[in-house]
């Protein structure tokens, strides 16, 4: 090996190894963001009246909209309220944060596995204290 190509692998491993200590911020125990979810110890420290709140606080790509959007056919993001279908984002303002234990979203393709058709714009799971 060349002296150009062992200095172009000591490099290489340097910045490989800077990549891989990324943190997600002070006092962190995870090495990256749950995009995906939502834990009761978040949902509380957000400090908002309702999930829907909380959502449009922590997680608001969670209300947009993905896949196709049809006029004739129009449908929305659907909320599942303990393993059940409650509707549309707008349920989520009858759900007071405090009594909401996590919240989960899932990709369109993941939720039409699960519950069937109808699913093009994902759906957002949320668990409550029973």
């Amino acid at each position: 090996m060349n002296k150009s190509a062992r200095w172009a692998l000591i490099l290489t491993s340097i910045l490989l190894a800077a990549g891989c200590s990324v943190s997600s911020g002070p006092g962190s125990t995870d090495s990256f963001s749950d995009r995906d979810s939502l834990s009761q110890t978040e949902i509380l420290e957000a400090h908002v009246g309702t999930a829907l709140d909380v959502v449009r606080k922590l997680r608001p790509m969670w209300l947009q909209k993905r896949g196709t959007v049809s006029i004739n056919n129009p449908s929305e993001i659907a909320v599942y309220l303990d393993g059940v279908r409650a509707g549309g984002p707008g349920f989520l303002q009858t759900v007071p944060s405090n009594a909401v234990m996590s919240m989960k979203y899932i990709d369109a393709s993941t939720a039409t596995l699960r519950w069937g058709t109808n699913h093009v714009h994902g759906a957002i799971m949320v668990s409550t204290r029973q």
